[in-house]
């Protein structure tokens, strides 16, 4: 079973590029005051649940359900990964179709048949086992940052209300266009984050990024949608929040269940 790299990918894109966002709460507020709320809102808590849908124009379809922590000390993802119809997929995860995948702070962690890695269920990459092409330490920062993201559409606005999961919500809407993100000044959040949020648009070809947002009555993200054309064609990534918490601590598989991707070459996969 050969692991492509769009497979890879697709997986570390569900993984970090979690759309979270924010908040309105309030019908009077105008766009711009309600995503100011939603990162103060968001910014007080440190991890959600998450059911994720991304649709990529190279990898098809991926599901993910599970959670992420953004908890300084504690950042990590744990998901549950599926790709319906997917035969290479099904030959990787197993016959149920389902692959685990844990992103820590320096390495991401894809659950794989041990049959295929020398009796080793894990297949790392990331830190100092980075293939040559792959970043030697993964952003890991929280749904704030995309929430003042939106904050920066010149063509932001409040599209309706509707419910979502049986929740009131606002919905709100822009394109972010990511040049000009760059040279923002985002209240609220570091310089790091900002830039590692938009080198990660700038790695998948995204010039310029719609984003969607339904915000509950407490100021925090029910639904998000990120949607972009790149030169492959179009993305979309579908986020729904089923709750927010305090963190949690990620605990990473130990080495000695864990293949490199170099030793995974080396077997001829």
């Amino acid at each position: 079973m050969r692991i492509s790299r769009p497979m890879v990918l697709a997986a570390c894109a569900a993984a970090l590029t979690l759309p979270l966002t924010a908040c309105g709460g309030d019908s009077e507020q105008n766009p711009a005051d309600a995503l100011a709320a939603a990162v103060a809102a968001v910014s007080q808590k440190s991890s959600a649940e998450v059911e994720v849908v991304t649709e990529d124009p190279e990898d098809g379809k991926t599901l993910g359900e599970g959670r992420t922590s953004w908890k300084a000390g504690s950042e990590g993802t744990d998901l549950v990964m599926r790709k319906p119809g997917d035969p290479e997929w099904v030959k990787t995860a197993g016959a149920d179709g389902e692959t685990r995948l844990m992103v820590g702070k320096d390495a991401l962690y894809m659950e794989m048949d041990a049959s295929q890695l020398n009796g080793k269920k894990w297949l790392k990459l990331g830190g100092e086992e980075s293939a040559p092409d792959e970043p030697g330490s993964l952003p890991t920062y929280g749904p704030e940052v995309l929430i003042a993201a939106l904050s920066t559409a010149g063509d932001l606005k409040k599209a309706g209300s509707e419910q979502i999961a049986g929740q009131d919500t606002d919905h709100y809407t822009g394109t972010v266009d990511v040049a000009k993100l760059a040279k923002a000044k985002l209240e609220g959040i570091s310089a790091k984050d900002r830039d590692d949020w938009v080198a990660e648009q700038k790695d998948g070809g995204i010039k310029k990024v719609t984003l969607d947002v339904w915000i509950g009555d407490d100021d925090l993200a029910v639904r998000t949608v990120k949607s972009a054309r790149t030169a492959k064609g179009a993305m979309k990534e579908t986020t729904d929040i089923t709750g927010y918490g305090d963190g949690f601590a990620l605990e990473v598989p130990p080495a000695a269940e864990t293949a490199t991707l170099e030793e995974l070459m080396r077997a001829g996969q």
